[in-house]
């Protein structure tokens, strides 16, 4: 996958790897068992469209790193801005076709290819990854890095269209499956007919079914309060409670709440009319 780590810069990522190791587990292979050919990357023998080499570089090359000058500042105020805009455009466009919500073998391929490099990714930088996937061609949009609980979603939108539907795909380093904040996103955006969180041992998935719209399901604001409410009501039967000395132990705490996450999901996903699925990828 040199269009989307090259070495200098995957030096930076897999900084643990050696040479051998780097060149197995960055570098998907082909049906022949050859590593993907220059210029390609290449998923259970399926082409993927590679991000730009600059985007990946940006991104993995300055975590942290606030911008320098007044000057880089103004850019990201602009660049959100203008993500901003277009993602007000998305919003009224009507609810996806029968077309929009299909995804192809190369949408799955570039979805599953990149859902590993950011598990790889966060398990050393231990924070959010977010992109998208256009449904049809496996055209992959907007790689951003996050924070440890969340990652900007304006900088998707500045590669998506209107007439397109894309799969919204981010990882949670402590695993869970999506928050109300996930939510929110993916129902009100139509373009985003499907949303995957990897983290931990699962993967995620939820989707719309056709001509899905969220006004008639009674709006963002009836999806958060279903998801709160059912995150509470759920509270008794998963909390683990406190040890002995009254202290909370954050590790089995987490467990808990990968387990409330899951049915909690289950509950709104059914009361909202859509569909969701959790997978071992342990």
């Amino acid at each position: 996958m040199r269009t989307l780590f090259s070495e200098k810069f995957a030096g930076r990522l897999f900084d643990t790897l050696t040479k051998a190791e780097f060149e197995e587990k960055a570098h998907p292979r082909g049906p022949g068992g050859r590593f993907a050919p220059k210029g390609e990357a290449v998923a259970a023998g399926v082409a993927a469209v590679p991000i730009a080499r600059e985007e990946v570089e940006r991104i993995f090359s300055s975590r942290t790193k606030p911008p320098g000058t007044m000057a880089e500042a103004d850019k990201v105020i602009e660049r959100h801005n203008r993500g901003t805009v277009v993602a007000s455009g998305l919003e009224i466009t009507p609810p996806p076709s029968k077309q929009m919500v299909a995804v192809s073998p190369k949408a799955e391929a570039a979805i599953s290819t990149f859902g590993k490099r950011i598990l790889e990714a966060s398990e050393r930088s231990g924070v959010e990854y977010v992109f998208a996937v256009e449904n049809d061609a496996g055209n992959v949009v907007g790689l951003t890095e996050g924070g440890e609980s969340s990652a900007p979603g304006t900088e998707l939108f500045l590669g998506m269209e209107k007439s397109k539907g894309y799969t919204l795909v981010h990882n949670h380093p402590k695993g869970g499956a999506f928050s109300m904040g996930d939510l929110v996103l993916f129902s009100r955006i139509p373009q985003f007919t499907r949303a995957v969180v990897v983290g931990g041992n699962y993967k995620y998935t939820i989707e719309k079914p056709e001509a899905w719209d969220v006004a008639q399901s009674g709006g963002t604001g009836m999806l958060a309060r279903v998801y709160e409410d059912t995150k509470y009501d759920l509270m008794p039967k998963f909390d683990p409670g406190f040890l002995p000395d009254d202290r909370r132990d954050p590790v089995r705490d987490n467990k808990a709440w990968v387990e409330q996450s899951h049915e909690l999901l289950q509950r709104v996903s059914k009361e909202m009319v859509l569909t969701y699925k959790r997978e071992s990828i342990g």
